[in-house]
């Protein structure tokens, strides 16, 4: 009997754990981790998408602009009719050959 309660007693003085208090500061210094990585993850997804908005948005630019250099270099029609402008509306139109050209400009 007395072995017994001796290593009873031996146990019980080297169990080995985390406290509730170190449970809660790993928690929240894990919290604190994880959010810094969130909002880095969501800033470098903001700036990929918008360089790549910019960048179709370019590329449509340029696309129509060659269109349009074409028409007016290669007119065979030989007609170019300048349109008009409306700057209160920010609308114009261009005309060359049989194809008719509209803008609207944006002011930001």
């Amino acid at each position: 009997m007395i072995y017994m309660k001796h290593r009873r007693n031996l146990l019980s003085t080297h169990q080995q754990g985390f406290t509730i208090i170190e449970l809660m500061l790993a928690t929240a210094v894990f919290s604190v981790v994880l959010l810094i990585a969130t909002v880095a993850v969501i800033t470098v997804t903001r700036s990929y998408v918008k360089g790549d908005v910019e960048a179709e948005t370019q590329d449509a630019a340029r696309s129509i602009l060659t269109a349009v250099t074409q028409d007016i270099q290669f007119n065979k029609a030989g007609s170019i009719n300048a349109g008009a402008y409306d700057s209160a509306s920010g609308f114009g139109f261009i005309c060359v050959g049989n194809d008719t050209y509209f803008i609207k400009l944006i002011k930001k």
